[in-house]
């Protein structure tokens, strides 16, 4: 069970920073969200995740194309940010910028989930090597085309320290092991 299963969002209204492939918004439509807005610069994301969403929670989920950093959003409006995979694609500057913009938004009392990978060398197992060099490789080339990496990793403790700075509190920090194999991920339950 991770973080995410132990919160009733029966109408809440959620954010999910990040659609990606809208797991997390289709999730939290699921479970009972009042409403949930699914944000994400990039057309396509949200594109496939509407084709995805079940028919019947469609006028639960409002898809907005936005930059994280300047949310369509009204001040305390959302009482749930999930943050699915998204931190590790954002670089530091991005980052504490998009989590200002997050807090912005957040009700007192609000829940904030980030669920991203942790840093690999903080895994010593006899394939981490490996996956961490195919990373290397894959920023290398990043950098050469687009003049950025394309993945940036940040220790838990990192990303916990911004939050704390802007007045979150850190509940809960955990390391769970993710579907694909030889992979981990870490999950923070944070409140505002």
């Amino acid at each position: 069970m991770s973080v995410i299963d132990e919160i009733d969002v029966r109408g809440l209204t959620c954010l999910e920073a990040g659609t990606g492939a809208g797991f997390m918004t289709r999730y939290l439509a699921e479970r009972g969200a009042k409403l949930v807005y699914s944000i994400s610069n990039n057309q396509e994301h949200l594109d496939y995740a509407r084709k995805r969403l079940p028919k019947k929670y469609i006028e639960k989920v409002k898809f907005i194309k936005a930059d994280l950093r300047k949310l369509p959003l009204l001040n305390r409006t959302i009482d749930l940010t999930t943050a699915h995979m998204l931190v590790n694609v954002v670089n530091p500057v991005d980052l504490l910028l998009i989590f200002k913009e997050l807090t912005r938004v957040a009700k007192n009392n609000a829940l904030m989930v980030v669920n991203d990978y942790n840093p690999l060398s903080s895994y010593r197992d006899e394939r981490s090597h490996i996956v961490e060099e195919l990373f290397r490789i894959e920023n290398a080339t990043h950098y050469l085309t687009r003049g950025e990496p394309a993945l940036v990793w940040y220790p838990s403790e990192y990303i916990s320290e911004i939050l704390k700075f802007l007045g979150w509190r850190i509940e809960t920090v955990e390391l769970m092991y993710d579907r694909t194999h030889g992979r981990r991920s870490c999950s923070k339950n944070i409140s505002k």
